[in-house]
């Protein structure tokens, strides 16, 4: 995974032996760049021994835009609450309304 001046990996981390074998670089130091705090709703799923149960959410969402325009860190973007304080690193798309995120290496 490329990364973006001021991205902080602090933690690496390896899956066992017998499994597919790839690093995982941690970033939980806020990268560099031009941070915004979005509010975001919908709907997540537990489930349980009676089934699945659908429940409201609501919060905020924070994302730091690089220098190059392209790049972006997404702050927990899977959490719930207090969440994990784990960077995900994406990538932009052409036209600036998705992203593209990537887990290993």
């Amino acid at each position: 995974m490329a990364m973006c001046a001021g991205a902080q990996p602090v933690h690496t981390m390896s899956k066992p032996a017998g499994k597919a074998t790839a690093n995982v670089e941690i970033i939980t130091e806020q990268p560099e760049g031009n941070v915004v705090s979005y509010t975001r709703s919908g709907e997540y799923m537990t489930a349980s021994l009676y089934g699945y149960d659908a429940t409201q959410q609501t919060g905020q969402m924070k994302i730091t835009y690089a220098a190059d325009n392209k790049t972006v860190y997404l702050l927990d973007p899977l959490a719930y609450g207090e969440g994990t304080g784990v960077w995900v690193q994406g990538e932009l798309s052409d036209d600036g309304t998705t992203s593209a995120t990537k887990v290993v290496k």
